[in-house]
């Protein structure tokens, strides 16, 4: 009887089809898949996470180079074409460090999906640098514009 009720609760985890296990990765043992606390770095959510935060890297790479290259000496209050999008991705990266917090991670092979673990993880690894790097210049140049154009409007 035990080993039925066993069985049993198995096929119902196999037909768990929540939100939160199909998309994150979130939730208990579910065949080959861990019991997860937290986001599984293989859940669908975190494969798009991953494949734009490499494409916005990208145009991050590609860009910078040209603005600098080509735009150093405009005007203080010239507005870039690209400010939305850069706002965007700059956006992208602040909201990736709360993903980060919130990602399951292999250590040595062993799947760790504890928040606090995950966290101290983090913190310890590659937060600063990440903060370091999400520094969203795109937002201080948007509001330098704005101050530009009141000043111009008040004079």
């Amino acid at each position: 009887n035990e080993i039925m009720t066993e069985i049993a609760l198995e096929m119902e985890g196999k037909r768990d089809k929540s939100l939160k296990r199909r998309v994150f990765g979130i939730g208990p043992r579910l065949g080959s898949l861990p019991k997860s606390d937290v986001i599984h770095p293989f859940s669908p959510f975190a494969r798009v996470v991953t494949t734009l935060s490499g494409l916005f890297l990208f145009y991050t790479a590609l860009v910078t180079p040209f603005v600098i290259g080509f735009f150093w000496d405009e005007e203080p209050c010239y507005r870039l074409p690209i400010l939305e999008f850069d706002m965007t991705v700059d956006s992208f990266f602040i909201a990736e460090i709360i993903f980060t917090f919130n990602l399951g991670v292999f250590d040595k092979g062993v799947y760790v999906h504890q928040y606090p673990l995950v966290a101290k993880r983090y913190l310890r690894g590659m937060f600063i640098f990440d903060v370091i790097t999400s520094i969203p210049v795109s937002y201080v140049e948007y509001f330098a514009i704005a101050t530009c154009s009141q000043e111009g409007q008040a004079g």
